[in-house]
């Protein structure tokens, strides 16, 4: 599972190693911009290494990272520890694309089609609200329709019904909020998808038609 921001930079340690008592650590880590080494001198017991922000963001980079460390004992002799792969991923999901399938005018419980596509995977089953440019006849609120991530991870649907007293002569979708209270969607390594608002407005594809009753 690749590593969010947060994670790569945790107190308690991106890694830990253990090099026998004495020794002389050597760890390197191989990023997508550089490399980065860190020395420790062997305890016989696990050791954090923690990284900062610039190790992160600046010197290793976004994507896979190799993780190698050797020890040099008190006799001269060098010996692998071991080597790992991490991924870091530090970027938002967006949405890529989002669509209303068909065209007007449709009536009460017509069901019209929402689809999209997300920048990157997601959980399957987590879920984004999208916002319609209609309006609830009831209270007077933007309808919201709760689209789903699909298997595969990067295609989201859901059904918009048309309810009396949803009027519209150009059926639009006004933007996406990702505030579903317990399922939010979110990529491979935990990073929130951002509103539509937050994100400059990422919608690519606006489909459309009619509503009215």
């Amino acid at each position: 599972t690749p590593l969010t921001y947060a994670e790569a930079t945790t107190t308690n340690g991106v890694v830990n190693v253990q090099g026998e008592s004495g020794s002389e650590i050597l760890v390197v880590f191989q990023g997508q911009n550089g490399t980065l080494s860190r020395n420790l001198t062997g305890t016989g017991s696990n050791e954090a290494i923690v990284l900062s922000d610039n190790d992160v963001t600046t010197i290793l980079g976004e994507g896979a990272v190799t993780v190698s460390a050797t020890q040099t004992d008190q006799a001269g002799n060098t010996s692998s520890i071991g080597t790992l792969s991490l991924e870091i991923d530090q970027t938002n999901p967006e949405v890529n694309s989002l669509d209303l399938i068909g065209s007007g005018p449709y009536g009460p419980l017509s069901e019209i089609p929402v689809e999209g596509t997300l920048s990157e995977p997601a959980e399957a089953g987590q879920i984004l609200n999208v916002i319609l440019n209609v309006l609830d006849g009831d209270n007077g609120t933007p309808v919201v329709v709760p689209v789903t991530v699909q298997a595969g991870g990067t295609v989201i649907t859901g059904t918009y019904i048309v309810q009396v007293g949803h009027n519209t002569d150009d059926l639009t979708i006004d933007g996406h909020t990702n505030d579903h209270p317990s399922n939010p969607v979110t990529d491979l390594a935990g990073n929130l998808l951002l509103d539509s608002s937050s994100s400059g407005g990422n919608l690519k594809t606006l489909g459309g038609g009619s509503a009215g009753t």
